[in-house]
């Protein structure tokens, strides 16, 4: 060990780090967690036209791939990280089983979900002063608002006829 890569400082100075990289979001989190994030070319590999999406176990660093592509802007990307608990993809695969969602298929479902959520990125990591004025997203903007309306709320059954 080389003491001029490390820094050395007493136990009870350390900055515990935390088991999730989805932790490191926030703004005063986002420097800390650069500085531990090992750049390799594995990183790159996740930015290629022909990569859709990453497998790994539990704890291998797919997350904190997605977050550090989140805070960093890399070859011109924007990145967002959305989470979705166990305990709401159980709750969709019920209501899919209970037939009620007996009219869409799981890809379709999945479909709407991921296209509203690319929609809503573009909008927020890509708008700034000049398209508030220029109103470049209004399409975007309108579909996502109209989709936000009508989703399916699981907690709630409609009722019949309204």
């Amino acid at each position: 060990m080389n003491d001029k890569t490390f820094s050395w400082r007493p136990i009870g100075k350390l900055h515990e780090p935390f088991n999730d990289a989805f932790n490191y979001r926030t703004r005063h989190q986002k420097d800390f967690f650069n500085k531990l994030f090992s750049r390799t070319e594995e990183l790159d590999r996740c930015l290629a036209p022909a990569t859709y999406f990453l497998m790994g176990e539990k704890g291998s660093g797919k997350t904190a791939y997605a977050v550090y592509l989140e805070n960093n802007s890399l070859s011109g990307t924007k990145c967002q990280v959305t989470s979705m608990t166990e305990t709401q993809y159980k709750r969709f695969i019920e209501l899919k089983r209970q037939g009620k969602l007996a009219y869409s298929d799981y890809a379709n479902i999945w479909r709407s979900i991921l296209l509203f959520l690319a929609g809503r990125m573009v909008v927020q990591k890509s708008k700034g002063f000049v398209e508030t004025i220029t109103r470049k997203f209004k399409e975007i903007e309108k579909l996502v608002e109209k989709w936000n309306e009508h989703a399916l709320n699981p907690e709630v059954e409609r009722l019949r006829g309204s």
